[in-house]
Parts: C-alpha cells; sequence; structure tokens
C-alpha cells in the first residue's frame, strides 16, 4: 500500500513538473497572441467591463486613459438598452485575424472586419438635430424622445456595411507580464463599429466651425 501511495506521489510530482515547464516553455509569441485573443473576443461580445480592464493595462499612457474615459462617458449619456443591443449584434459579426506577432518587438499585426455604423449615425444626428428644433425654448429632450430617436434610427438602416482595417498593436514588458503600451483608436473603433471614430469626426468638424465663427 505504502509503494502504491509513493508511486502516487511520485507519479503527480512528475505530471506536476511537466505542467510547469510547459508553462514556463510558453513563447512570447503565444502569450501575445492570448492576449490579444482575450481582447478581441471581449469586442466581439462587446464585454465593457473586461474591455475596459484589458485596455487600463496601458494606464501610463494618457491618450488610452482619454479613449477609455470617452467610452464611459458614452456608455452614461447613451447607452440605452436598444443602443446596447444594437452595439452587441454589431460587434458579434466582427472577424479579425492575426496576422503576425515579432517577438523582437513585441508587436502583434492583425486585421479586423467589422461592421459600420456610419448609416446609423447619420440617421443619429439627423434626427437629433430636428428634434433641437422643438425645444429651441430651452427645455432639453427627454428620456422617451431619445430613445425614439435611438430606435427609429435603428430600425432606418437599410444596409450592413462593413470596414476591413489593419491594425498594429505594441505590447512591453511590466511586471512578469506583457501589456499593451496604448490601446489604438482602431481598436475602439473595431468594438463600437465606428461609432467612436465618427462621434471624433463630428465633435472636431463642430470644433472648427466654433474656431471660424470665433475668427
Amino acid at each position: 500500500m505504502r509503494k502504491n501511495l509513493a508511486i502516487t506521489i511520485i507519479t503527480c510530482l512528475i505530471a506536476a513538473m511537466l505542467l510547469s515547464g510547459c508553462a514556463a516553455s510558453k513563447s512570447i509569441t503565444d502569450i501575445l497572441t492570448e492576449k490579444t485573443d482575450e481582447l478581441f473576443q471581449s469586442l466581439q461580445k462587446f464585454d465593457t467591463e473586461n474591455m475596459t480592464n484589458l485596455t487600463q493595462e496601458a494606464e501610463s499612457n494618457s491618450q488610452t486613459d482619454q479613449s477609455a474615459e470617452a467610452t464611459t462617458e458614452s456608455e452614461d449619456d447613451l447607452m440605452t438598452k436598444s443602443l446596447e443591443g444594437y452595439f452587441t449584434d454589431c460587434a458579434s459579426k466582427m472577424t479579425y485575424e492575426i496576422r503576425s506577432v515579432d517577438e523582437e518587438n513585441l508587436t502583434v499585426d492583425l486585421t479586423c472586419t467589422y461592421v459600420d455604423s456610419q448609416e446609423f449615425v447619420q440617421n443619429f444626428y439627423m434626427a437629433a438635430f430636428a428634434a433641437a428644433f422643438n425645444h429651441l425654448d430651452g427645455s432639453d429632450i427627454t428620456d422617451e424622445e431619445m430613445q425614439k430617436i435611438v430606435d427609429d434610427s435603428i430600425a432606418a438602416v437599410t444596409e450592413e456595411k462593413t470596414v476591413t482595417k489593419d491594425i498594429h498593436l505594441v505590447y512591453e514588458e511590466k511586471d512578469g507580464d506583457y501589456v499593451l503600451t496604448e490601446v489604438p483608436d482602431e481598436v475602439i473603433d473595431a468594438g463600437t463599429a465606428g461609432f467612436y471614430g465618427y462621434m471624433n469626426q463630428i465633435d472636431q468638424a463642430m470644433n472648427e466651425d466654433e474656431e471660424s465663427s470665433a475668427e
């Protein structure tokens, strides 16, 4: 009985050593691939909590912090159930393919194809501006009105288009792990069906108009 117990213990120890050896021998390519897969699988599920955790790994970069903050603000202000449902559906149709991993420079290059929300954004802003004319007296657009704008804008989308972009990720070794140095805008764009990029374009255009008017 003692012999059998000893054999069992030795077998378990050997198995543990082998497993430990496998983990230790995991290549940088494997690690960076797993990190990238985790990020983009979160995007596909529109898992905002996990996306935020993953993107905040690059907390040393101010641009990343601003991007994460902008995404959070969008969620607080616009994420009605209908809007969240729309983006969740778009995210589920996103695909990506890792093309190459550079172990020396800790970079990953991939191609991502995702739903283009341009038509929805156009519908939304046209409806929002139209609604604003009904509130020239200074009253606020009600939640019910905003909900209808979102629902009507989604329903008015006539064709689902996609866009394909190449994305370049840069990692760094930190505290024994590999983390993103920053989260490119292309990643946030992919996770929001291009909504993030269109919002930035609209904000930029409005700021330029204000600067022109000031002059």
